[in-house]
């Protein structure tokens, strides 16, 4: 049976009209998710944001799987479907993907499939396809196929990492091409997998990033990579890069200082005009500009667009659809409090903060809005 989070949209407002912890004088705009990762059993948090930007919790849905209780060194533990009817989590301490129907914020779960591998740390979701990256044992990328009920898996849609490759980060698909992108961390090495007409991989081609310690990344709509590169000295650092039909990299921005450490996570925005990158053991965000061309220009000296506030660690960030918010997993905001922070998006690229929703634990992984 399905296991349903019966939130719709009217009962949301009702609730927001009944409870204080979730007051708001503001209409519900849209939504966010994010994921415990809890060993004794993960689920799905869930929730509404108003007109302002500020994030309101309106409900828990269990994933049917198991986290880890420690965060995955990963991007993208949970993704949307392109049309936001579909949310798809990772399970990394039982080897599922978790898959749930979406309608505003009512959440219910379709199905729990396993990962096709190893401890499965990062989603992403293709043209009817989905990919899941798994970081345990042999690393590698399992495609499976969209259907009504969840997820099947591909018949030899399984494929491993380049030989040398070692500790993946994110899997993501190119917006242009589909062609499917892997980071790695301990590696240093970024891989390309042409995709089939069935969906299914092509072999890894590994190549050698830019920066040191590709970690996070994201695309703008015209193509530009944005990875952030966590031990570019002297601080952390990120790079910009163009993949070619073949799968080819090519650097379009070189290393670009964020004068930050821990450079991990990376948002883009719709219009592709700006990126934004967290530095973790700073807990700051780093704005930046992108060309058309795809180079890359700090919109602050500083590297300082925002702060999680003093002794934080910013984590995952998601840009919301319209572009007006980006919001960010950030711990210990102030002492024992983790949640998600959200900044309006000012025309320039400029953050501006827009509140702060306490609530997470620390082992809290990926955060997608709608």
């Amino acid at each position: 049976m399905k296991s349903k989070l019966l939130i719709a949209g009217a009962v949301v407002l009702a609730l927001a009209a009944a409870s204080p912890a979730v007051a708001s004088a503001q209409p519900f705009t849209g939504t966010a998710f994010t994921e415990t990762n809890a060993a004794s059993g993960n689920s799905v948090l869930v929730y509404a944001r108003d007109a302002l930007g500020h994030l309101h919790h309106v409900g828990t849905a269990p994933t049917g799987g198991a986290g880890t209780d420690a965060n995955l060194g990963s991007q993208g533990a949970v993704a949307l479907g392109s049309q936001g009817r579909r949310l798809y989590a990772v399970n990394a301490g039982s080897n599922t993907v978790s898959v749930f129907g979406v309608l505003g914020a009512h959440v219910w779960r379709e199905a729990v499939v396993p990962s096709g591998g190893t401890q499965p740390i990062s989603v992403a979701v293709g043209q009817g396809t989905v990919y899941v990256l798994n970081a345990g044992g042999a690393p590698n990328v399992a495609a499976f196929r969209i259907t009504r009920r969840g997820l099947h898996p591909l018949a030899n849609g399984v494929q491993s990492l380049g030989a040398t490759d070692a500790g993946p980060a994110e899997v993501a698909t190119d917006p242009l091409a589909g062609i499917v992108v892997v980071t790695n961390k301990t590696s240093n090495t970024i891989d390309t997998f042409l995709t089939r007409p069935s969906g299914r991989l092509a072999p890894a081609d590994s190549q050698p990033s830019t920066g040191a310690t590709p970690f996070g990344f994201a695309f703008t709509p015209l193509g530009t990579l944005v990875v952030s590169d966590a031990g570019e000295a002297p601080t952390s650092a990120a790079t910009a890069y163009r993949v070619s039909a073949a799968g080819a990299l090519s650097v379009t921005s070189a290393p670009l200082q964020t004068n930050q450490m821990a450079a991990c996570w990376v948002a883009t925005t719709p219009d592709g005009r700006f990126a934004y990158v967290s530095d973790a053991h700073s807990g700051t965000i780093s704005g930046m500009r992108v060309t058309v061309g795809g180079k890359l220009s700090l919109l602050d000296p500083s590297g300082i667009s925002a702060t999680g506030g003093a002794g934080s660690t910013t984590l995952d960030e998601s840009v919301t659809p319209g572009g007006r918010f980006l919001s960010v997993v950030v711990d210990n905001a102030t002492p024992g409090v983790n949640g998600i922070a959200t900044f309006a998006i000012g025309p320039g690229g400029s953050l501006h903060a827009a509140g702060f929703t306490p609530g997470l634990a620390a082992s809290d992984v990926g955060l997608v809005t709608g």
